[in-house]
């Protein structure tokens, strides 16, 4: 991007008088071409110092768990720098470690980012990026990110950042798409021409991306739902269950030392899940009811001892706060979690729990079906 003014050229006929080494013919017609171009080739002196145009780099990272920071932030700038013309120089850093399906108004704002040394300043997140866009005394002119998936996975929140961006006069650069000059400001702060192509291209990545991360959900909780109902439990096992390992079938993960926990009915206490849930569903007994049966009896809703609890054996919750949580919330058909409220002061709003009664009073209504 040349932004100085042209500069006069000499006559012709001093050039080719000049340059020319030969004597009418052809020759003298490259004579003459020759001379023009060494005419206007500008010396060192003439040229000067570059003119630089001040860059935003924007950046993200969606996990802070099952990623590294320190690794992908400098990865994405090191992009950045290549795709970017000589003359570009990146004068504000602004990145997040948090999800790209956020909202907009959301987004910006996490702390964890405090948990890694990064290599690479930071003066804000994307919220911050906007703000100083809106600033007439801001720092650059365009934003430059590894792909328009770092500004958001999904497709309205990343083309509501674009046009954020355009209305305030700043261009918004992907190294994967490609920069030129033609897609930065001009001197006078006008940005380039959209065209199609660019455009065309982009969104159809941003759709991808979104599209991308639903898939990726919608298999995930198929993949979690089968392993389910496989049998097999993901942390600790609900009341009235017990917990068998099991070699990893994938035999890669087996060498590994990596294994699957099975849930297996607990001798002791899964026959006291089903007479709860038969007096509340046979006999529509209350709460308070059935908690005084089990007062009865609580061989089976005893607390496991502390060596049952290193052992990462259930628990047991007391007479009324396990009916309440074996009648009320199923994780699967079949299974019973032990999580939900100690007291129905906290449940009475939820599907399929009764509202708190006086002791004594008349049977409450039966769960509703699931």
């Amino acid at each position: 991007m040349d932004r100085r003014a042209p500069r006069p050229r000499p006559p012709v006929d001093t050039l080719a008088a000049a340059g020319d080494p030969f004597d009418g013919g052809p020759e003298e017609v490259l004579s003459y071409l020759h001379g023009v171009a060494i005419a206007n080739q500008p010396t060192d002196a003439e040229a000067g110092p570059p003119v630089m145009v001040p860059v935003a780099f924007a950046a993200r990272v969606s996990d802070k768990d099952n990623q590294d920071p320190t690794l992908s932030i400098p990865r994405q700038l090191s992009r950045c720098r290549e795709a970017l013309p000589d003359y570009c120089v990146i004068v504000a850093f602004f990145w997040d470690v948090e999800s790209g399906r956020l909202d907009l108004d959301q987004r910006g704002h996490s702390d964890a980012h405090e948990q890694f040394d990064v290599p690479v300043p930071r003066d804000g997140g994307i919220a911050d990026l906007l703000d100083e866009a809106r600033q007439p005394a801001r720092r650059f002119v365009a934003v430059v990110c590894e792909s328009v998936d770092r500004l958001s996975r999904i497709t309205q929140v990343g083309t509501t950042i674009e046009a954020s961006l355009e209305h305030c006069g700043v261009a918004l650069l992907a190294a994967d798409e490609g920069i030129t000059a033609a897609d930065l400001p001009n001197a006078s702060g006008t940005l380039a021409r959209k065209r199609a192509t660019p455009i065309l291209t982009r969104r159809v990545k941003q759709a991808i991306a979104e599209w991308y991360v639903l898939d990726m959900l919608e298999k995930s909780w198929g993949g979690l739902m089968e392993h389910t109902e496989q049998g097999y439990n993901i942390g600790k096992p609900p009341y009235g269950y017990q917990v068998i390992t099991e070699p990893h079938p994938v035999p890669a993960k087996a060498t590994l030392g990596k294994a699957k926990r099975r849930l297996v009915r607990d001798p002791v206490r899964g026959p006291v899940v089903t007479k709860i849930y038969t007096w509340r569903v046979v006999e529509h007994l209350s709460y308070d009811q059935i908690a005084e049966r089990l007062n009865l009896d609580r061989t089976g809703t005893r607390h496991r001892s502390p060596s049952s609890a290193k052992a990462g054996g259930p628990s047991a919750p007391g007479p009324k706060g396990l009916c309440v949580t074996c009648c009320a919330t199923p994780s699967t058909p079949g299974t019973w979690s032990t999580t939900g409220a100690k007291t129905p002061a906290k449940t009475a709003a939820c599907p399929g729990r009764s509202t708190r009664r006086p002791s004594g009073s008349g049977p409450a209504s039966p769960p509703t079906s699931r």
